[in-house]
């Protein structure tokens, strides 16, 4: 690694050369329930992860975290928001997708 390199110029791959391939990905699929993936957060809270990737097959779709659930159940503050909508329907639709070849800026 380039030491006079600046640290925006660098890949994450150079930055975090253990811990990038260690994070956990939690994954659902497209159509269940909003109760299924609060229920499943629940468990991960205390890890690094806070939200869960949605995937349609093999493709990731959206991401879904505590954020997206809290947004809309304060627009709809009934159980109707856990067990009558899909997690499609309030996840964040452009997940951030990055590689090791991704630079830090």
């Amino acid at each position: 690694m380039d030491s006079k390199l600046p640290v925006s110029e660098r890949t994450l791959e150079e930055l975090l050369t253990e811990t990038l391939d260690y994070s956990l990905c939690i994954t659902i699929d497209k159509g269940k329930g909003v109760w299924v993936v609060a229920g499943m957060l629940v468990q991960y809270l205390e890890s690094l992860t806070d939200s869960v990737s949605v995937r349609n097959g093999d493709e990731i779709v959206g991401t879904i975290g505590g954020k997206e659930i809290l947004e809309n159940l304060l627009k709809n503050p009934t159980q109707s928001l856990f067990y009558e909508t899909l997690v499609e329907e309030i996840m964040e639709k452009y997940p951030i997708m990055f590689s090791g070849q991704t630079k830090y800026r």
